[in-house]
């Protein structure tokens, strides 16, 4: 994660500094449908057909109650942010004495007119191998993001294998987050909250078998059924590194574009091509994150 006074630069798609331009734009995704669990655990049935009545009252009355995105959000958890434990973890919090925060909303402002443009609102970040930041790059955007007083933003920590957002956002025991993607919990039990306009699905255990668990249909209904009970307009999605496992890969089908993070001491120009031609033909390529970019060898060369 870039320090504070450190360079965090931005490279599109493309590579040009006044636009998102995408990496090749494959046929639209057509998400799996199934059985969806509510945010009360229980089977999604399909509502109820109302009868021809005059009383529009008695009408409302008999409408389904579970879609009520207000109170799923005034339901969830509060989670305090403490200010040594942000500085600790490279977090954002007060954006505007921090000239990495602006960095950040330029970044979230960008991204919200490529999703607008669009019609997105699904967006997963990752980086070629461990160790670029993406988990930290995630929870600012979101962040970010949630500073919207009119938006509500999710995140979700979907690393199974290594889940970091719980550490980031000193959650001492958020619980497994297989439980929600299996249906065995609901909404309520397990996600939390950051002021009233950020939605957290942190992770507290790693999974072995995190790729089969991430390409179940359970996964994908549960997720939807999440995106349907809590209505967020722009949902992050924490994946882990695209070249070391099938992780990332495997959930391309359930996103709408993805955002790369590359360190500049670490990263080279080949795995980021090797990671535009795995994503290609699959998810669009939003852009690529440069992070510590003041540390990286061309910079000491000048």
């Amino acid at each position: 994660m870039a320090k504070a006074g450190s360079l965090m630069e931005t490279v599109f798609g493309g590579y040009g500094p006044d636009d998102l331009q995408m990496i090749k734009a494959p046929p639209p995704v057509q998400r799996p449908s199934g059985r969806a669990v509510s945010v009360f655990g229980h089977e999604r049935l399909p509502a109820p057909a109302l009868p021809l009545l005059d009383d529009e009252d008695l009408r409302n009355a008999l409408l389904p109650t579970r879609h009520d995105p207000d109170r799923l959000w005034s339901d969830l958890p509060a989670l305090r942010l403490e200010s040594a434990h942000c500085a600790a973890m490279h977090l954002v919090v007060n954006h505007r004495e921090d000239p990495v925060g602006l960095l950040y909303d330029h970044l979230r402002t960008r991204m919200l007119q490529a999703l607008q443009e669009r019609g997105w609102t699904r967006i997963a970040v990752a980086s070629p191998t461990r160790g670029c930041g993406a988990s930290t790059v995630a929870a600012n955007l979101a962040l970010a993001l949630a500073r919207r007083p009119s938006g509500r933003t999710m995140l979700i920590d979907l690393d199974l294998r290594k889940p970091g957002l719980a550490a980031i956002f000193g959650h001492p025991d958020p619980g497994p987050l297989r439980d929600v993607l299996t249906g065995l919990q609901p909404i309520e039990s397990h996600f939390c909250r950051v002021g009233r306009t950020l939605a957290l699905g942190l992770n507290g255990r790693a999974e072995v078998n995190s790729a089969e668990l991430l390409q179940e249909p359970a996964t994908a209904d549960a997720l939807e059924a999440v995106m349907e009970d809590l209505s967020p307009d722009v949902t992050i999605y924490d994946l882990p590194p695209v070249l070391e496992a099938d992780d990332a890969l495997a959930f391309l089908p359930e996103i709408d574009g993805i955002l790369l993070v590359a360190d500049a001491t670490r990263t080279s120009a080949a795995q980021i091509r090797e990671c535009e031609r795995l994503l290609q033909d699959h998810t669009q390529v939003l852009g690529v994150v440069l992070n510590r970019a003041e540390d990286s060898p061309a910079r000491r060369r000048r």
